[in-house]
């Protein structure tokens, strides 16, 4: 019998023209570079592809939850699973139940195209991590969400823009209207303790655009508008024909973020399990490899790692050897990890 090959599931949203809002205009290019690096990457490693895309009014929250279940329904054990969203970022206040699961009391959501209107509501971040254990439950599968939005509690409504420099943000206003968590999306499998309502959760790994503290740029790049992290991941994809772990990939994305936005955004990168980020890049069932970080010189800080403990490493790691490559990975120097961080070493 053959060998069945793996199959990459993607659902790609991008919503630009949202109703009563000021339109971003990068949303739909992000949607045609990663739909096109996609085809690539899944062809050089003998991947079988299945994307979806949303784009606009197709992606009113009814309409994704929809697409979301059908599309992923078919995941098998050994097959990859993509959820890309370019679009509006925000925040909602957290009903009670969730506060102690909660960052000041706030959760994160994206916003789809019909959420602001009048009986609209933004897809907070319980209800995608119960959509992707729903369709992935009982399955040995690997799951990746990358978000090129942002979110924030500023009253701007749609994006705010830097007209001389060409950029946008892609934030807008918190939902500042109140909800149950009963109304949420699989509310009936929610777990209600005395401490408060859990969800159940799924291993996965988040890519996302920037810090909770910073704002999701959209640029002209190479003649049109695109999303920083977007343009930042998909070059990496076309440049580099050797597999990428998810920490090498985000060591370069962060590299390009960094110049493109004069160190104003820095793309994250989160998994449930720490090892998941030495995993190639949408690739399942693959060995780990070793450690590999990109390594460059701060000014504030001297020879910084573009990794820290997100990112895979641990307090384990401080004053271990690391050996510096070449461009062909061939060592010629030396040196010791002095001090880990969140989001870097030293």
């Amino acid at each position: 019998m053959r060998e069945r090959k793996s199959h990459l599931y993607a659902l790609i949203v991008g919503i630009s023209n949202y109703p009563d809002m000021e339109p971003l205009r990068g949303c739909q290019n992000d949607v045609e570079n990663v739909k096109q690096a996609l085809r690539r990457y899944a062809h050089r490693n003998n991947l079988l592809l299945n994307q979806a895309i949303l784009l606009d009014s197709s992606a009113g929250r009814k309409e994704f939850i929809c697409k979301f279940k059908s599309l992923f329904s078919g995941l098998k054990d050994g097959d990859s699973a993509l959820f890309y969203f370019s679009g509006h970022g925000s925040r909602m206040t957290a009903p009670p139940a969730f506060e102690h699961s909660t960052a000041n009391g706030m959760m994160e959501t994206l916003v789809l195209y019909d959420s602001r209107l009048e009986d609209g509501w933004d897809l907070n971040d319980k209800e995608l991590a119960y959509l992707i254990w729903k369709v992935t439950q009982r399955k040995k599968v690997h799951f990746t969400v990358i978000l090129d939005s942002c979110y924030s509690s500023s009253a701007t409504k749609g994006a705010a823009k830097n007209s001389e420099m060409d950029i946008s943000f892609r934030k807008t206003s918190s939902n500042k209207k109140s909800r149950p968590w009963q109304a949420f999306a699989g509310a009936q499998e929610y777990i209600a303790t005395a401490r408060g309502v859990h969800v159940p959760m799924a291993r996965h790994i988040l890519m996302a655009a920037c810090r909770k503290d910073e704002e999701a740029q959209e640029q002209r790049i190479e003649g049109k508008i695109q999303g920083v992290l977007t343009y930042a991941l998909t070059s990496c994809l076309r440049q580099y024909s050797s597999r990428l772990t998810y920490a090498e990939l985000i060591g370069r994305i962060c590299a390009m973020a960094k110049d493109l936005t004069h160190d104003r955004q820095h793309p994250q990168l989160e998994g449930m399990n720490q090892a998941d980020t030495q995993k190639y890049f949408l690739l399942p069932d693959q060995k780990n490899t070793p450690y590999l970080h990109m390594l460059h010189f701060c000014k504030e800080r001297g020879w910084v790692l573009n990794s820290g403990m997100q990112h895979g490493l641990t307090a384990a790691q401080k004053d271990a050897k690391i050996q510096l490559l070449d461009d062909d990975f061939f060592a010629f120097a030396e040196g010791h990890i002095q001090s880990i961080y969140d989001h870097y070493s030293s």
